[in-house]
């Protein structure tokens, strides 16, 4: 079972030949406690995350909040009973990813997202410029407004490089 980082289709097939294992693939937001979605990927030639898990509500919207058919991306939102109640002394933040929609309290993950004909969620990326490092969540934009106040700092770029193996900063 894997999560917490997007699975490598190099990996699942390598994986599927070395091994009779069932290969579970999750996913889900710490803010919807962890996990939203599973995928048995052990006979899949596709990375998806899968279903809802029971009691996950999930919906893939435009930017104007409207439900989008097979195939066509958008923002992936998840109610639930597991949807956080927001973060902790950060009111706009909380006001602006937890929100009521259709009558359901969901967060907005962020996560560029599509339904496939098999009704499973596939996950295409971020809408910010949010990245993960070694399971971290790093806005790259509140990386560069720090550098930028450095004296004698003209111009700023922050992304992730592999150094020895290892991504860094």
């Amino acid at each position: 079972m894997a999560g917490g980082e997007p699975f490598p289709k190099s990996l699942l097939e390598k994986l599927q030949t070395i091994s009779t294992a069932r290969i579970i693939n999750t996913y889900g937001p710490t803010e919807t406690t962890i996990s939203s979605n599973m995928a048995d990927l052990t006979h899949s030639n596709i990375i998806c995350v899968g279903r809802p898990l029971l009691n996950v509500q999930e919906y893939i919207v435009d930017s104007d909040g409207n439900y989008l058919p097979v195939g066509v991306v958008g923002e992936l939102y998840i109610g639930g009973p597991g949807v956080a109640k927001g973060y902790r002394n950060l009111d706009d933040q909380t006001a602006e990813r937890f929100v009521e929609f259709h009558g359901v309290r969901v967060y907005k993950s962020g996560d560029f997202a599509k339904w496939n004909d098999n009704g499973n969620v596939i996950i295409l990326g971020r809408k910010d410029n949010q990245v993960k490092l070694r399971g971290l969540r790093i806005e790259l934009g509140e990386v560069e407004n720090a550098i930028a106040k450095v004296e004698g700092v003209k111009n700023v770029a922050v992304k992730i490089n592999k150094i020895r193996g290892s991504e860094h900063l």
